[in-house]
């Protein structure tokens, strides 16, 4: 892990640099910023994410400094701690609960959402508004997260004032260093460097939503509504096998590059555990599934988003069916 923190981080701040260097033809700054995005997303998946869950060290204070790599792609690793840890871990798949199912107005992901006209063709449109989703946690959700104070989901908490100025602080300096400095350094003008701000973005949104969204929106997922007593149907464990998948789950290199996120079934079991080691925790999780007659979802990654795609088809074009069944 210690070799992929540096790695990763190495690939981020040099390709960084490189970009801010001037000294590349418009072909490879193009390649460059790409590389860059591609940075982005390793930095989240295999650092950031594995930092906010307390699973990069023993110590939680290298934990919470470590998890401010999510800043240097944009995002407040408070917000993702907020969203990621307390909510969605808590609630996948749980609608009027699970924010990452509550993605965008233009996409139905939850059968608790109203079916509009426009959804029978998500399964075709869906790349674009998943190509938004860093740029919309961003320069949306993570200020509507920190600042307003009224969401039911995160039990009405009051963020600490200095989470509040950090967030300012560490958007400023985002901004600050994607956008300001660049058009000071470059010799591009105002909006090539929007536009290479946009290609990155672009590229990291579609890496992030690829990866992430499929892990819990497939054929045969289960959606489920908590009781008026707040409570599931099933107990928290066998709800996480109900609403999660594993995708090649024993690729090493898939394993490298996604930061576990396609073994999901044990990270939402053991959230706790450095993902390194997911691979030989998901063939525990698989055998004693098989013990205990409890179905484990997993498919290769081809099989992940064809399924995930058939799934937002569904979505789209059927309006009602009780939460607590299957897509099958």
């Amino acid at each position: 892990m210690r070799v992929k923190i540096i790695f990763c981080l190495s690939l981020f701040f040099s390709s960084y640099v490189f970009i801010l260097s001037g000294f590349f033809s418009s072909w490879t700054l193009f390649a460059m910023v790409i590389l860059f995005g591609i940075s982005g997303a390793l930095v989240g998946f295999n650092i950031g994410h594995d930092a906010v869950h307390n699973a990069l060290f023993k110590s939680a204070k290298l934990n919470r400094i470590f998890g401010y790599s999510f800043e240097l792609i944009g995002m407040s690793s408070y917000a993702w701690y907020l969203k990621h840890n307390m909510v969605h871990h808590t609630n996948p798949n749980v609608c009027n609960a699970d924010f990452d199912i509550e993605a965008s107005p233009l996409l139905r992901l939850s059968p608790a959402d109203k079916l509009l006209p426009y959804h029978r063709w998500q399964h075709w449109y869906a790349p674009l508004p998943y190509m938004l989703f860093s740029l919309s946690r961003i320069f949306f959700d993570d200020f509507y997260v920190v600042l307003a104070e009224d969401r039911t989901t995160i039990d009405n908490r009051i963020h600490p004032q200095k989470e509040k100025i950090l967030l300012f602080v560490f958007k400023s300096a985002y901004i600050f260093m994607m956008l300001m400095l660049p058009m000071l350094l470059l010799p591009l003008s105002w909006w090539q460097v929007i536009v290479g701000f946009l290609l990155m973005h672009f590229i990291l949104s579609i890496i992030l939503a690829f990866i992430l969204v499929p892990a819990h929106l497939f054929e045969s997922t289960c959606y489920h509504y908590r009781n008026s007593a707040g409570k599931l149907e099933n107990d928290w464990a066998e709800h996480q096998m109900q609403s999660t998948i594993d995708y090649a789950a024993g690729s090493h290199l898939c394993n490298f590059l996604f930061g576990g996120f396609n073994i999901n079934v044990a990270h939402h079991l053991f959230p706790h555990i450095c993902h390194v080691h997911l691979i030989d925790v998901s063939k525990i999780v698989r055998q004693t599934a098989e013990e205990c007659g409890v179905t484990y979802h997993h498919t290769t990654l081809w099989g992940a988003m064809v399924s995930h795609f058939r799934a937002l088809k569904r979505l789209g074009r059927q309006e009602n069916f009780h939460p607590s069944l299957t897509f099958s």
